[in-house]
């Protein structure tokens, strides 16, 4: 019978030493969880300020350079409409001094 409580006395030991090592990894799993919890807060923050300054860029954007950049394009086309009339003006005037040229020498 002695026997038998040492088997069982041992069992014993064996599970509360079992129980020990769970507490103590259960104790550093909760240490990492509220560590990451506390990163991901960190993150989230980061993330908020990130955000707004992304969206004070674009309004910036927007309301400065936009303009700029619309000017640039209506002075392109202002300046492709006006080598059209230069290429036209200079069609038309060639087209006139060639008539004046050859009623001026009759060829």
């Amino acid at each position: 019978m002695s026997n038998d409580l040492d088997e069982v006395s041992l069992a014993l030991g064996r599970i509360e030493a079992t129980q020990t090592v769970i507490m103590h990894t259960v104790r550093e799993t909760s240490v990492s969880i509220e560590n990451l919890k506390e990163k991901q807060y960190e993150t989230d923050n980061s993330l908020g300020k990130y955000k707004a300054e992304l969206e004070s860029l674009q309004k910036d954007l927007t309301t400065n350079i936009k303009p700029a950049l619309d000017d640039i394009n209506k002075l392109k086309q202002r300046g492709i409409g006006v080598l059209v009339l230069f290429g036209l003006f200079s069609a038309s005037a060639s087209s006139v001094i060639h008539k004046f040229i050859k009623q001026l020498f009759g060829a």
